[in-house]
Parts: C-alpha cells; structure tokens; sequence
C-alpha cells in the first residue's frame, strides 16, 4: 500500500547516459517498472508474513495465557505477563519496526527517483507536499512502534542478567527503567511533532526535530547509567545488588 502511494507522483524522467557515440537521453517511464515493483513489494510482504507466521506459538501462549498469581515486586506484573504476553509483543514490535523501516526506505526511493525529494543548490533539500505528507506520517509510525519498542524493554530487564545478578539490578531499577520511561515519551512527542510536521510548511525541520529528540534521550540513557554503575554500584557492588 505504501508503494502503491508512493508511485502515485511518478512521471516519466530523462536521464543522460553516455554511449560510444555520445550523450544519449533516455526516459524512463514509471507504468513500464511499476508491475515490476509492486511484483517485488507482494513479494517480500510475503517473506515477512511467513516469517511472522512461524512465531506461531507465541501467538497460542499469548491466546491462552493464564495468571500465575503471584507479582514480581518491581512492576507488580503477574508473573504469568512474562511468560505468555511479552514473547508476542515483542515480536510484533520487531515485525512493525521492521515493516516500517521497509516502508520509509521505498517510498523515499520511490520519490527521490520522482523528484518530489531532491537537492537544491540553493534552498536545500526540497520536499514536495504530498511526499512530505506521506514520509511524515511513516516517521511518526516509526516513532510510535520505538516507543512500544522502549516500554517493552523495561519488563525485559526483570529476566536478563545484569552484573553479578539475574533480573533487575541496582542500574535497571535506578537508572535504565527512569531512562526507558523518558525514552518512550520522548518517542511519543516526536510522533506527535512528525505527525504535525506532515500537516504544515516547514515539515523538514520538524521531522528534524522529532529526530533529534528522540536519538538525545536515547544516547542520554546509557550514558547515565554508566555514571551510576561507576560511581554508585561499583565501589560496593555486592552491598548495593
């Protein structure tokens, strides 16, 4: 469906190519390669639906998940939620993110080639109206699955090892799940400023913005988790686990 809009704006293109005798100008017709494209798109949409399809399992425990009765004392999530939910959930985030990623890559292709995404000399990168409309919308969808992607590595923690314990360390609980947090409603205001970006002149330079706020929170994390293990775990580490 992405393609499909994408290929929309498309129109036949000159290109200078150089032959043993001379500078030849060729036009490319977008309706002679777009069954070619959508034959490729069908394709690999249906790689991805049989690859989604052999997490099969996951689905059934997520289907017939069953409450252990007893919390971990964290988050106060059944127990049950590990076992049966997050399995699927994360695996439908990394299927969206991958979708997503694969949408915005063709599409921006798909516009470069038609030049409703070009360089200018002088004003710089040029977006025409409809492209930016569409590219926008796929960042803020990329930005919403990010956020889903951050909010579910929080109970990941709790079932990973970290230091010289498995499930939540001192780190996890102080400084990466505050972190974690952050980070997904920094990715939900940057939906909020792609989604606004579609919408309005200066589309460019909000989606600039929704970028960037985003990778400072997302680079910010680590970075504060580190000073705490440094400086706070470290020097009694046993004490503090």
């Amino acid at each position: 469906g992405s393609v499909v809009l994408a290929m929309r704006t498309l129109r036949p293109r000159p290109f200078m190519v150089a032959t043993p005798q001379g500078p030849q100008t060729i036009t490319v017709d977008p309706a002679s390669i777009r069954p070619l494209v959508l034959l490729a798109a069908a394709g690999l949409s249906l790689m991805l639906g049989l690859f989604a399809g052999g997490r099969w399992e996951a689905w059934l425990y997520y289907l017939y998940a069953t409450p252990f009765g007893r919390v971990d004392p964290i988050l106060g999530r059944d127990i049950g939620f590990y076992v049966f939910e997050l399995p699927l959930l994360q695996h439908v985030q990394g299927m969206g993110l991958l979708v997503l990623f694969l949408m915005i890559v063709t599409a921006a292709a798909a516009y470069v080639f038609g030049g409703d995404v070009s360089l200018h000399p002088v004003r710089g990168l040029a977006v025409t109206r409809w492209a930016m409309r569409h590219l926008a919308l796929l960042v803020a969808g990329l930005l919403l699955v990010l956020a889903a992607g951050a909010w579910l590595r929080i109970p990941d923690l709790l079932t990973s090892q970290s230091g010289v314990v498995w499930g939540a360390s001192y780190v996890d609980v102080h400084a990466r799940i505050p972190a974690l947090r952050a980070l997904t409603g920094a990715a939900v205001v940057g939906a909020l400023i792609a989604v606004w970006a579609a919408f309005s002149a200066r589309g460019v330079g909000r989606l600039v913005v929704a970028a960037a706020l985003y990778i400072v929170v997302a680079l910010a994390g680590p970075v504060y988790a580190s000073i705490i293990q440094r400086f706070v775990v470290a020097p009694n580490e046993q004490v503090q686990e």
